[in-house]
């Protein structure tokens, strides 16, 4: 194997109506794909896994959807137990859900609705937010390797392996889902292709060049942007800038309102 850089002209890359439309189609596929494995989890895992707010004052602990719906010592309003932190006993909570769904899951509770079918797609329609909103992080971020994909196939295939490398970050790591989970797992978790018949690499043409990646490296590689993380904490992202790993040069396209780039982060440019 032989390491290359591409040599690429800005004609040679994809205009801004083809970005946005691949990026679209990444983070439909991913935020459907991601949705369907996590329903398809035990009802149980489902309401524990799922957070809903950390408390800060506590090492981040996560407040999960079954914990918040079934503990009478979760506070009902959770935004005004923040706001009161340090002037009572209860400490101060950070949402992992938007403020919107958090209210209907509010209004759940304060229903009691014992219902277990109902609770379960409650949880699968937040999961779906969460997703959505995650996708467009990552979309953003690997928005380079996403925008020299061709149409339909190959984005279907890295989003639903990103997918199920989420899935497989969360249950092996022990970790609650949230945004950062979902980013983070995208990252760092594994998934192995069941099937030996299709060869998980992608081809990659860009003007006369043709490069080879390997889909399971794709969004291993480092990124164009550095993460963004929903509330503050621990994580330390490390982004690997080392000549070995990554070169930059920036391209502007002369219909293009975006900035684009060649690079070899997606994975090593094959020669073949």
């Amino acid at each position: 194997m032989i390491v290359d850089v591409c040599s690429a002209t800005a004609d040679d890359l994809p205009d801004t109506a083809t970005i946005k439309r691949r990026l679209a189609q990444f983070e439909t596929v991913f935020a459907r794909a991601l949705a369907k494995l996590y329903t398809s989890l035990a009802d149980s895992v489902q309401l524990s896994s799922l957070s809903i707010a950390v408390q800060p004052d506590r090492a981040n602990q996560h407040i999960s959807l079954w914990q918040y719906l079934n503990s009478a010592d979760v506070p009902l309003d959770l935004l005004a137990a923040g706001d009161t932190a340090g002037d009572g006993p209860s400490p101060g909570y950070v949402l992992t859900i938007q403020p919107a769904l958090f209210s209907g899951v509010m209004h759940v509770r304060r229903e009691r609705r014992d219902d277990p079918a109902a609770l379960v797609s409650l949880a699968g329609e937040l999961v779906a937010c969460l997703a959505a909103e995650a996708a467009g992080e990552l979309a953003r971020i690997f928005e380079y390797q996403i925008a020299l994909l061709s149409d339909g196939l190959a984005i279907e295939l890295l989003a639903g392996h990103g997918a199920h490398c989420v899935i497989n970050y969360m249950t092996t790591s022990g970790r609650h889902l949230d945004r950062n989970t979902i980013v983070l797992g995208a990252v760092r978790g594994q998934h192995t292709l069941e099937s030996t018949v299709i060869t998980p690499r992608l081809s990659i043409i860009v003007g006369q060049k043709e490069l080879k990646w390997e889909l399971d490296e794709i969004l291993k590689r480092p990124g164009l942007r550095k993460e963004l993380f929903l509330f503050s904490d621990d994580i330390e992202v490390q982004i690997m800038c080392s000549q070995e790993f990554l070169t930059l040069q920036q391209f502007h396209h002369k219909d293009s309102h975006y900035i684009y780039y060649k690079n070899i982060l997606a994975g090593r440019i094959i020669q073949t």
